[in-house]
């Protein structure tokens, strides 16, 4: 009897701990879009998005593996990368455990094709190796293409009126000197390249896409689940003051983190918050993703794929399109 009462009490203590574990991944699923081989056919291509790991109630070991047998390794991979690495599982060692903030999931491509992975995250016990969570994953995606990649098309925002949540913008500059969008993220700035700007189109291949939502009546912008944020006079990621202040006059934006008097401002080679009265740099500009535009999805914007078994074919399902693991669209 005192040898069953035991094992109850281990089995109440095993559900009670299994129960208080919880792992978030943002995002949850990381879809690189569209890339083309053209002039890297001999190199393959490679890129990565940033994404971060929050646990809570972990009680000794993490992990994460890579189910591999959603992809063929022989024309593409997925890994992850990072600086602070402790506390994940990955290539079969073991490290204690940590938050994995600013790990980066990576792809290389050598070949056309579409193709998904996924990576589950996972806490356990070392003596007896039983998972303690239930699994969390983050699924990645890339379409890889022989030709051009076709050119987004964004439209100037000539006022707040034109502007709701879910809106999808880029921060572009539109003059005689500078036509320019911003594409990433750069420590402490936006970093730009060079843009298509004709009247009030900007058209671009690919662009650093943000969505526009609203809290307690203040503007955000969201990139990959992190809000873009003033820090002083730098633009931050996931930090800082996450909500904006913003006035728009004929197509130039007054774009300011709440209760600061720096705004978004153009200069050379990056958007970045200067003093207002630098009047040699120029606003920012937002453009506005149009919604009848048969561009591809930003090369790194959070949208699922997923695949599928149809008919005893392999598909892959994007953006409510259909294709084939070559890449072809399939009615």
């Amino acid at each position: 009897m005192k040898k069953i009462c035991t094992i109850l009490a281990l089995a109440m203590i095993s559900v009670w701990s299994w129960a208080t574990v919880s792992i978030t991944v943002s995002p949850s699923n990381v879809d690189f879009g569209t890339v083309s081989m053209l002039g890297h056919e001999s190199t393959g291509v490679e890129d990565s998005v940033t994404f971060n790991v929050t646990y809570t109630g972990l009680m000794q070991y993490s992990g994460v593996v890579y189910e591999d047998d959603v992809m063929p390794e022989e024309d593409a991979a997925f890994w992850i990368s990072g600086t602070n690495m402790a506390g994940w599982i990955y290539g079969g060692d073991t490290y204690n455990p940590a938050e994995g903030q600013g790990l980066k999931v990576h792809y290389y491509v050598s070949a056309q094709g579409n193709y998904t992975g996924r990576f589950k995250f996972y806490s356990y016990e070392d003596d007896y190796w039983e998972v303690r969570s239930d699994s969390v994953y983050l699924d990645v995606a890339i379409n890889v293409i022989s030709g051009e990649l076709p050119k987004i098309e964004y439209t100037l925002v000539n006022s707040t009126s034109d502007l709701k949540v879910g809106d999808v913008v880029v921060f572009g500059i539109g003059n005689a000197s500078a036509q320019k969008v911003a594409i990433s993220h750069n420590n402490t700035y936006l970093a730009v390249d060079d843009a298509t700007i004709t009247g009030n189109k900007l058209e671009v291949v690919e662009a650093m896409e943000f969505t526009v939502g609203k809290e307690d009546g203040k503007w955000t912008f969201t990139n990959n689940g992190q809000k873009l944020g003033g820090d002083n006079k730098s633009l931050v990621m996931g930090s800082g003051t996450m909500t904006w202040a913003v006035s728009i006059s004929n197509g130039e934006a007054e774009i300011k983190p709440t209760g600061s008097s720096y705004p978004i401002m153009f200069n050379s080679d990056r958007f970045k918050l200067y003093d207002p009265n630098t009047t040699s740099f120029p606003l920012a500009q937002l453009y506005k993703k149009d919604n009848s535009a048969t561009g591809v999805e930003n090369a790194k914007a959070a949208v699922k794929a997923q695949k599928v078994l149809l008919n005893g074919q392999v598909l892959i399902i994007r953006n409510g399109e259909k294709y084939d693991v070559t890449g072809a669209k399939v009615k």
